[in-house]
């Protein structure tokens, strides 16, 4: 390579280099300058956002550069309430912590008649945020089964429950106007009551969920409401491909409808 080439090839590299250097002072001066983080939670609403600060526990010397941002979501997400959360610098001075809280999908009836929410992963939820009347009641737990706000249901029974609440509601409303209680006082033998009429709903265990909630669906717009769905004695959805039901003014005890699923 002649000098003249050389001299070409060098000088960029020497002027990158100068570059980089210029960035890296930059950045040096800006973590020795950026030393108060100012916290900012977002979304929260059960969970107060000194609590949430507190989890993070920050110490005060520390600038934004150097924040681990999945320590502190996983600090965060100690809190039983909060689902999910988002970590994420806005500099100069701002840690922003976005959290998504859980959800109730259901009310749970505790042993001393006292009503929790819960959510789908079976979280309970404080008393102050129970769900309105549109969503279904879980009745018939143990009455040894102890609720408290953060505590997690694991009862298979209950976990039954909730994945029904939770199939109905991907179907569509379904669970807003038909489902108001669900008891698991017999975990394979699960009832389900209508909200229009009370009807108990013979669920029984919890498989082929979606294909029993479509099937009452379908029975319920196609026959129920056009019969009077007050004369009906119960629906039974145990049944493959059928669904067997009893009208009030029956009197015998043999099946009366089979109405094929559609």
């Amino acid at each position: 390579m002649t000098p003249a080439k050389y001299r070409r090839a060098v000088v960029p590299l020497f002027l990158l280099l100068v570059i980089l250097s210029g960035l890296g002072v930059v950045a040096n001066r800006w973590r020795s300058s950026a030393k108060e983080i100012h916290l900012e939670v977002r979304g929260n609403r059960l969970v107060d956002s000194l609590t949430v600060i507190r989890l993070i526990s920050l110490p005060d010397s520390m600038c934004l550069a150097d924040v681990d941002l999945l320590a502190v979501r996983r600090a965060v997400l100690r809190n039983p309430f909060i689902r999910k959360v988002e970590v994420y610098r806005d500099p100069p001075l701002t840690l922003v912590i976005e959290v998504s809280e859980r959800v109730p999908i259901a009310n749970i009836l505790g042993p001393g008649g006292t009503i929790w929410p819960v959510d789908e992963a079976g979280y309970v939820l404080p008393a102050s945020d129970a769900a309105s009347g549109d969503l279904p009641l879980i009745t018939g737990l143990s009455p040894t089964t102890k609720l408290r706000p953060g505590k997690r249901l694991d009862a298979p029974a209950v976990r039954k429950a909730l994945s029904i609440v939770s199939v109905a509601g991907r179907i569509g409303e379904f669970n807003d106007w038909m489902i108001s209680e669900i008891s698991v006082a017999h975990e394979n033998d699960i009832v389900l009551f209508t909200t229009l009429s009370g009807t108990p709903v013979i669920f029984g265990n919890a498989v082929n969920m979606e294909r029993k909630l479509r099937s009452l669906e379908t029975f319920w717009e196609a026959v129920a409401l056009k019969n009077d769905p007050r004369r009906l004695e119960y629906i039974d959805l145990r049944f493959k491909d059928q669904i067997v039901v009893r009208w009030k003014e029956d009197h015998q005890p043999a099946v009366t409808n089979v109405v094929k699923q559609l």
